[in-house]
């Protein structure tokens, strides 16, 4: 089963697997499944003779045809292509044994695991870790923004006496990095002291409080 992922580059030409899209440029050329299919197969084995009954098995594995459906399926690809038997750019018969493509492939991944694997294995952890981070903070802020909107909305601003006050303890870092020991206290504390509603408890008389 081909990798849905990937598109390949030959020529002027380009073939994406997971649209079955060829195109020469941005013009995009239409191709019949079935020929869709045997180009893929072409493709997938550049360089290399394919015979005719393994293109059959392959591609019409469920259906019974004559040699002559192949013919005739390698002789819409050729046109599409601008290609000709007797001088062949592509795809080049090989006489009563199949057909070679012969023209460089250029094979192009898109998935993220491959372009994880393209990475360093540190890299990797480093850069999955600091995005588990980066969400756990935008959350934190949007879930900030949320609350100070609703009492916005809900509530009229009060004077710095009358405000009520809210008192940040201490907060367990799950990231597995210390220097965000005190980063996300530090996000919380800046948040909640741009609102006109609360007031925060300063560090320096936490311990108080709680006594």
């Amino acid at each position: 089963m081909p990798d849905k992922g990937k598109i390949y580059r030959f020529g002027d030409f380009t073939f994406r697997v997971k649209e079955y899209i060829l195109k020469k440029g941005r013009d995009e050329i239409y191709l019949r499944p079935k020929t869709q299919e045997t180009l893929l197969y072409l493709i997938e084995h550049v360089g290399k003779l394919v015979k005719k009954e393994e293109i059959l098995d392959n591609v019409w594995a469920d259906t019974v045809v004559t040699d002559n459906t192949l013919t005739q399926t390698i002789k819409e690809i050729r046109e599409k292509l601008g290609d000709e038997s007797a001088n062949p750019r592509f795809i080049k018969t090989i006489p009563r044994l199949g057909y070679k493509f012969i023209v460089p492939v250029q094979e192009i991944k898109t998935n993220r695991d491959f372009l994880f694997r393209k990475l360093a294995p540190h890299t990797n952890v480093f850069f999955k870790k600091r995005l588990g981070v980066i969400s756990l903070i935008v959350l934190l802020i949007l879930s900030g923004g949320i609350l100070f909107y609703f009492l916005k909305v809900k509530k009229p601003e009060f004077t710095f006496s009358g405000r009520n006050w809210i008192l940040i303890t201490n907060i367990d870092n799950y990231t597995g990095e210390e220097v965000f020991e005190s980063a996300l206290r530090t996000a919380l504390e800046m948040e909640l002291s741009e609102s006109k509603y609360v007031n925060v408890v300063p560090r320096g008389r936490v311990q108080d409080i709680l006594n």
